[in-house]
């Protein structure tokens, strides 16, 4: 082969190689950008759900201690003074908007039934099942309708001879209700449900798995707590960094070329004189 066949097919094999080689180290950078996309943005979802995680946490744990504080105005009386009963119910419910109804239901189905809040439903039944199944815990009822709301129900007194079902209805949207703007997103889906997994808040069937998956830290309403945030490929890879991390692959190796240009004349074997 001729020396120039040689220099011609080194002229090609030159920007192909150049080619080549920048495709590969532009996937690889590429690659790279989308993985830490991708952490990162179920770095903002891990945390958000976490501080999410609390604040419900938080939430129904106060609804044991409103129960107990209505169970002792029952049990003290509450056939003389069912006025009492009413005023702190509304209270409660005034300072605390999640709690839509409180109900006292008598498990002999004799005696007066009192309703503060919604009525849009006979949970009289409801309640005297669930406080009927009562081994000393409370008991979780969907709230049956559309509503995203369900029933804490406890026996008051809470013993074999009980006389009552007491019940709070919590609206589970406004459970989840807070301060961050994160949720208002499109992209953000949580879902909530109960222990046994009938659904509360969300979309029934959404095809979407959850990437955080959580009960809720309390011994009474352990609630599951999912959430997931869709991602799209300009999430993945946002035109601006994909745009920057291709602007300095370029100029990398326009750099190169610049310096093996500067190089080749002194890396060059001299050529003997004749003698």
């Amino acid at each position: 082969m001729s020396e120039k066949t040689r220099s011609a097919r080194d002229i090609l094999r030159r920007p192909l190689a150049r080619g080549i080689t920048w495709v590969f180290v532009s996937i690889l950078a590429l690659g790279l950008l989308a993985s830490f996309e991708r952490s990162a943005r179920l770095a903002d979802l891990t945390a958000e759900s976490e501080r999410l995680h609390a604040v419900a946490s938080q939430r129904v744990d106060q609804h044991d201690a409103h129960l107990t504080a209505l169970s002792a105005i029952a049990v003290a009386g509450v056939e003389q003074r069912p006025d009492l009963f009413r005023e702190v119910a509304g209270a409660i419910m005034r300072f605390y908007p999640r709690i839509i109804g409180i109900l006292l239901v008598p498990l002999d189905g004799e005696g007066r039934v009192l309703e503060v809040g919604v009525r849009e439903a006979d949970l009289r039944e409801f309640i005297r099942a669930a406080a009927g199944r009562s081994t000393g815990a409370p008991v979780l009822v969907r709230y049956p309708s559309d509503r995203p709301a369900y029933l804490i129900v406890k026996r008051s007194p809470n013993s074999e001879t009980a006389r009552y079902g007491l019940a709070l209805v919590i609206d589970a949207a406004a459970l989840l209700d807070g301060d961050s703007a994160y949720w208002t997103r499109a992209k953000a889906t949580r879902w909530l449900a109960l222990p046994d997994g009938t659904p509360l808040v969300g979309v029934t069937g959404d095809a979407r798995a959850p990437q955080f998956t959580r009960a809720l830290s309390s011994g009474t309403q352990p609630l599951e707590l999912r959430t997931a945030i869709r991602m799209t490929v300009s999430d993945i890879f946002p035109p601006g960094r994909v745009a920057l991390v291709l602007a300095v692959i370029a100029m990398g190796a326009m750099a190169l070329r610049a310096i093996g240009r500067g190089n080749a004349p002194r890396s060059a074997p001299r050529r003997r004189e004749p003698t």
